[in-house]
């Protein structure tokens, strides 16, 4: 029964975390929304960062090709690596579910104010800013990428993928349409 207790607090928070964000989120709302005592979350988890951290542990552990998928753009070069990568955002975003929440927890952390740096070193694995900085560049040597500093069109994809995938999650509805990995690639280049 404790185990499935457990998974249940922890399944519930990923849902919690990838809706919500990190800051939002207090022990008494994810008490409350998980139906379980202070007592008994506290039984489970130390805090509020020890289940954010249990939570990244436990879909790792699930999803490991989702970390070895996202180291692989790093051997990969110009166009060749944004069509790849805006192939995986595409397969994320139709896949939704887990993999989904899993990818918004990286977002949250980019842009949480209150997260610890052991949990913020913990994603750094997941940091695909600095392969994306290094691939349009190359897609602008290659004359193909639009002529503006390299954070310009990262920071735009990621405040996108951060509104799109929360709207992903949130609406699941079957009028979501997946944006062609094409249009994806389209942010970071022309043709």
């Amino acid at each position: 029964m404790r185990d499935k207790r457990r998974e249940s607090i922890l399944k519930k928070s990923l849902r919690l975390f990838a809706y919500d964000g990190y800051d939002a989120l207090t022990v008494d709302g994810i008490a409350d929304a998980c139906r379980c005592s202070h007592g008994l979350f506290y039984y489970y988890y130390k805090s509020r960062e020890e289940l954010f951290n249990a939570v990244i542990e436990c879909y790792e552990e699930k999803f490991p090709d989702l970390i070895e998928t996202v180291h692989s753009f790093e051997s990969m070069h110009g166009s060749e690596g944004i069509k790849a990568f805006a192939s995986f955002v595409h397969d994320i975003l139709e896949k939704s579910g887990e993999p989904l929440m899993l990818a918004r927890l990286c977002e949250v952390k980019r842009s949480a104010v209150s997260i610890d740096e052991d949990t913020r070193a913990k994603l750094k694995a997941y940091d695909i800013r600095p392969t994306l900085r290094r691939l349009v560049m190359e897609v602008q040597s290659e004359g193909r990428g639009y002529a503006v500093d390299p954070d310009v069109p990262i920071t735009f994809f990621l405040d996108w993928f951060t509104g799109i995938s929360y709207r992903r999650i949130r609406y699941k509805g079957d009028n979501f349409k997946v944006p062609d990995p094409e249009l994806i690639a389209r942010l970071f280049h022309h043709d």
